[in-house]
Formats: C-alpha cells, sequence, structure tokens
C-alpha cells in the first residue's frame, strides 16, 4: 500500500494537499469541470486526471463531487 493512502497520527487528509492539489480542489468546489480546471490553469486534462487520482486518494472519494464534500467538511473543521 502506497504511504499517500495512509493517515498518519495527527495528520489530517487534506492537510496533506500540495498547494497545486489545493488549487484544484477551490476550482472543482467552485463548480469548474475538469475541462475548465485544466484552461484555467493552463494545463493538460490528463494532468488534471492525475492531480484527482492522487486527492482522490487522499480524501478517500470516488469521484469530484465526494472529493469537493470531504474537502469542505476537512475544511469546516478547521
Amino acid at each position: 500500500m502506497s504511504k499517500k493512502g495512509l493517515c498518519f497520527p495527527g495528520t489530517r487528509p487534506a492537510d496533506r494537499l500540495t498547494p497545486a492539489e489545493e488549487q484544484v480542489m477551490c476550482l472543482a468546489a467552485g463548480g469548474m469541470t475538469r475541462k475548465e480546471i485544466a484552461a484555467a490553469l493552463a494545463l493538460r486534462d490528463k494532468t488534471i486526471d492525475n492531480r484527482f487520482l492522487t486527492i482522490f486518494d487522499k480524501l478517500a472519494a470516488r469521484s469530484m463531487s465526494e472529493a469537493v464534500e470531504a474537502w469542505r467538511s476537512l475544511r469546516e473543521a478547521a
């Protein structure tokens, strides 16, 4: 099992998101699609897809909507 999928004591999953992943989550939470996020950040669609895969793993989510919900909940709890 990869370390990025593990929760380490005293560390919340959202605290482990990189600044680039946080930026993607901010845009996704604002209602942007993957293609819109890629265009806004001047990145390839595949790059955004890869970022979401990592985010899904860190937040234990299976979709963008689940990831946004988990990310918002963790932000509100902080």
